[in-house]
């Protein structure tokens, strides 16, 4: 029958399209099945004794309760070094209308601060209204430049949108980056934001970018700057459990 044949394969597409992609594969082993962002997934956490951000002093566990909290936390990047060893809760819902907000961390080459090196758990709760305008920066998104990161959990609302006026944007990261060994997850996140900019544009990651360092290349030779293939073996970064269901617009 081949209208039935023609049903298969449409919902076979949709089933594809909320599906998490890495180099044009699938990660779910079978489609449609326990893939994508799940509330089943999350674990929760008592966060009764975890410290509030406005309070927060270094330790290595915080929460974020209110707007004004998580702009602070985003402002904070350089302070707290990345807050590389820090775990940051997500402890409700956001609503960031008419909020002013930059990406979190970015790629110290371009003048853009330092990458998020902690975990952040968005707990199953959704950020809505967020509006994040990057002009003609590169790494955007609610997350600019992950380096040995974790994000896990979140979800950004379909009310929200994401525009990067050059290179690597994303729903959730604009880029992930690293020297050998430095691997960061994204699992269990849910992009339903729009997502605009020029090149590398994506729902949950834009970029994957790796360094290296005296990297033995196919050829013979030894890799001691930037984009190393051998680099990138010893780097694993794992896309898991994610959805993308947001518009994505790449203009070039």
């Amino acid at each position: 029958n081949d209208n039935k044949a023609d049903e298969t394969d449409e919902s076979k597409a949709d089933a594809l399209a909320a599906d998490t992609w890495i180099d044009g594969t699938a990660q779910s082993d079978i489609i449609g099945q326990n893939a994508g962002y799940a509330d089943s997934k999350v674990e929760l956490v008592d966060l009764t004794d975890v410290v509030r951000f406005k309070d927060y002093n270094g330790e290595t566990a915080v929460k974020i309760a209110t707007p004004s909290e998580f702009i602070a936390f985003a402002n904070g990047i350089e302070t707290y070094n990345g807050y590389q060893g820090v775990t940051v809760y997500l402890a409700t819902d956001l609503d960031m209308s008419d909020q002013e907000f930059t990406s979190i961390g970015g790629q110290a080459s371009e003048d853009n601060t330092i990458p998020f090196k902690g975990t952040f758990d968005g707990q199953g709760y959704q950020i809505n209204y967020l509006v994040i305008d990057g002009g003609e920066t590169q790494c955007v998104g609610l997350f600019g430049n992950l380096q040995g990161a974790t994000i896990k959990n979140l979800i950004l609302a379909e009310n929200c949108s994401i525009t990067g006026g050059t290179n690597r944007v994303g729903g959730i990261a604009g880029m992930i980056s690293g020297d050998s060994g430095q691997s960061t997850t994204i699992d269990n996140c849910w992009n339903k934001a729009s997502v605009s900019g020029k090149n590398f544009v994506a729902g949950i990651v834009g970029f994957v970018y790796v360094t290296g360092e005296n990297c033995l290349l196919s050829d013979g030779s030894k890799q001691t700057a930037n984009g190393a293939k051998e680099a990138a073996k010893a780097t694993t970064h794992y896309i898991k459990n994610c959805t993308n269901t947001g518009a994505i617009i790449a203009s070039d």
